[in-house]
């Protein structure tokens, strides 16, 4: 069953109610932002918490890759670390492979780097396998490499740092970028509106057509409605038999409108 964000499930003689519990509509700006003021706040709350996780009666180690979000903890878990961090990543073929770049990052944090990679003619089998421990299906890039370097892990830690959820937390995913811009007034905020079109609009001309029609395209009077046709028209949803794609609809739209009247 999936959840919208901001709304919890509650199951009780036989019938699911859910209950949005948050929404970020109603979240009021109560002071002026300073950026070098809240920067030293947010500095702060992630040393805090990669110290806390750090508490621990067996060795931690932690995911790297070349994104801001995993240097950033393997930088401060290093720091604060009593012995040497061990770092591990994934090395691919071809444009997508990240592995040079945590190299370096290791050399700088000096940290116990270690590299795994595909081995051939495994991909099928593997697959097969992580269908059948995901929590939800799922269909991306970085479900193989995670599961190899959760099995190469293994072999010298129970516990491992990394950015997963970083993305959600400070705006990382395109998806973020297309309901901002629908959500912004085109007179009072156009500076932003602009430099934000202009980096969603970088790249390929394949991608930039794709995220024009996905702006374009995207329906819905609320937040909530937008980003599940965006959820619909980018993930597997669009994979499912008819009868089960009305299905999800009925029940998303008498989750955030209310029940049906018919």
């Amino acid at each position: 069953y999936k959840l919208m964000p901001g709304y919890s499930p509650r199951y009780s003689q036989g019938a699911i109610n859910i209950k949005q519990y948050w929404d970020i509509e109603k979240i009021s700006q109560k002071q002026h932002f300073d950026p070098i003021m809240h920067g030293n706040k947010l500095k702060g709350a992630i040393e805090t918490s990669v110290a806390l996780r750090l508490r621990s009666d067996v060795p931690i180690c932690g995911y790297l890759s070349a994104g801001l979000d995993s240097n950033v903890v393997c930088s401060l878990a290093s720091r604060a670390s009593e012995s040497q961090f061990r770092t591990f990543t994934f090395a691919s073929q071809g444009k997508m492979d990240e592995s040079g770049d945590a190299q370096r990052s290791a050399d700088i944090y000096g940290t116990e780097h270690r590299k795994t990679s595909m081995p051939e003619g495994d991909f099928l089998p593997l697959w097969q396998l992580m269908s059948r421990i995901m929590d939800e299906p799922a269909v991306g890039y970085s479900l193989v490499p995670q599961y190899l370097m959760s099995d190469t892990v293994k072999q010298y830690s129970t516990v491992v740092l990394g950015g997963q959820g970083g993305d959600e937390i400070f705006f990382g995913y395109g998806w973020h970028t297309i309901l901002l811009i629908r959500q912004l007034n085109p007179v009072k905020q156009f500076s932003l509106l602009c430099r934000l079109i202009k980096n969603h609009f970088s790249g390929g001309l394949k991608g930039k057509l794709r995220n024009l029609y996905t702006l374009v395209t995207l329906r819905g009077s609320t937040l909530e409605q937008q980003y599940f046709n965006l959820w619909k028209a980018n993930g597997c949803f669009r994979f499912l038999r008819d009868d089960l794609q009305n299905s999800v609809n009925q029940r998303f739209l008498e989750a955030v409108d209310g029940p049906s009247s018919e």
